[in-house]
């Protein structure tokens, strides 16, 4: 499936995102060439994700939401959790032949006195379920999102039959040619 316009975009910067998602350090320059970015340049991110930390991963959002640049998001490998989030957060999604996202809820740990941790559970239980729908929705429905939240993994394959729907309800104006 190709999305016939992002042919037009001038792609200045390229990246790739691989591996799982662990130590800000290694995301500085992404996030620093996101921001630095001007209208009018293009950077297309490689995805290659099987997740990893929701704190780094949604830096990574942050500044792609943030961007004067185009970003194009490029599934190059079956790309997992933070990975299919951080795929459906640019401008446009393209996926490669045989490729899948795999959406599903977070997954954490906490310490401390047992009533902060019930705090901390529910605070970030709470904040992580809102930014996840504010960046999925509305390529993933509401009941999938739903789904998600409620412990099911959820996987869209590349030739899925509903992709040019959840592409033209998350994107816009993009135009679909198969």
């Amino acid at each position: 499936m190709m999305i016939e316009h992002v042919t037009h975009t001038n792609i200045r910067s390229e990246w790739t995102l691989y591996d799982g998602i662990d130590n800000f350090n290694d995301y500085k320059e992404l996030i620093t060439a996101l921001r630095e970015a001007q209208e009018g340049d293009g950077l297309m991110l490689r995805i290659n994700c099987p997740g990893g930390r929701c704190d780094v991963g949604m830096m990574i959002v942050q500044a792609i939401k943030e961007t004067k640049a185009t970003v194009v998001c490029n599934v190059v490998y079956p790309s997992h959790s933070m990975g299919a989030i951080i795929a459906v957060a640019g401008d446009y999604l393209v996926m490669q032949r045989n490729t899948f996202l795999m959406f599903h809820t977070y997954s954490g740990g906490t310490y401390g006195k047992s009533g902060d941790m019930i705090k901390d559970v529910q605070y970030t239980d709470e904040a992580l379920k809102g930014m996840f729908d504010d960046i999925v929705k509305p390529f993933l429905t509401k009941a999938e999102v739903k789904r998600m939240h409620k412990g099911d993994d959820l996987y869209i394959k590349a030739d899925d039959p509903s992709m040019s729907a959840r592409l033209k309800r998350h994107f816009k104006d993009v135009q679909i040619s198969e």
